[in-house]
């Protein structure tokens, strides 16, 4: 079970108000901690100048304006860390 199935577990609510609350309180919080754990991905070479981020998706143009990242990384969209040697 994932934390994703863990919060939609405790959002269908008890019928009683005062777990309802809770169920809610607590759900909230464990998507709260979810978001500030840090992302790891790592770059998938899409072609000869282009990589993209293995979690957002997101391309990253090796040539111009973007090459003045040296070996990125991290991904300047979704700030994943990018651990390990990458693809590209």
């Amino acid at each position: 079970m994932d934390y994703k199935e863990v919060v939609e577990a405790l959002r269908e609510a008890p019928d009683d108000w005062y777990d309802a609350d809770l169920h809610y309180t607590a759900a909230n919080a464990i998507e709260a901690l979810q978001a500030q754990l840090p992302k790891q991905g790592k770059w998938i070479r899409i072609d000869k100048h282009t990589i993209q981020c293995s979690l957002c998706r997101r391309y990253l143009d090796l040539r111009g304006v973007n090459a003045g990242r040296g070996d990125a990384n991290y991904c300047p969209n979704c700030g994943a860390k990018m651990e390990g040697k990458n693809e590209y």
